[in-house]
């Protein structure tokens, strides 16, 4: 891969793009949270997405009706697992405005490589704290600003084993 081609891509993450910690309910057997990772870009333009595709991988899906009138369909080209890890490690150098998020979804994806199940107390509080830092990253609106600042009790990802104080 050209690195004009990865820095393009990381513009487009950057921008259009989510990468994003999920927390999931074990609803089969009524067990614990689980945490998850998700990687997409929505985009109206399916050139892009094509572009995308072709040199990334990738599934290629519709994302929403149109809503108003004047709307246009918006399409996402979602990542999956390892294909996701890969990328997100390839444009880490390029990322500029999620580069934090990146750090946390590679964080959580190699927990889930070394921690077997079931997991410890202390795993699962850190998984958790990957997720709520992950969540105040995304979290749209004016006063994220603040929110995040209200939020300054999780703990610093460097320890190997961080945890939530207080949420």
């Amino acid at each position: 891969m050209k690195l004009n081609e990865l820095a393009y891509f990381a513009g487009i993450v950057d921008g259009e793009g989510t990468i994003q910690i999920i927390c999931q309910h074990n609803m089969k057997r009524g067990g614990p949270k689980y945490y998850t990772t998700g990687f997409y870009v929505s985009n109206s333009n399916m050139n892009l997405l094509y572009w995308i595709q072709t040199r990334f991988g990738g599934n290629i899906t519709k994302a929403r009706q149109n809503v108003g009138k004047n709307w246009k369909p918006v399409y996402r080209i979602q990542f999956y697992s390892s294909l996701s890890e890969k990328i997100i490690k390839s444009i880490m150098p390029f990322l500029v405005i999620k580069k934090q998020q990146a750090e946390l979804f590679l964080e959580l994806r190699k927990r889930m490589r070394t921690y077997s199940h079931p997991l410890t107390d202390l795993e699962r509080a850190t998984r958790k704290n990957l997720h709520e830092k992950c969540k105040l990253l995304n979290f749209r609106g004016i006063d994220q600003v603040e929110r995040l600042s209200e939020k300054t009790d999780l703990i610093s990802l460097s320890s190997s084993d961080a945890i939530v104080q207080t949420l």
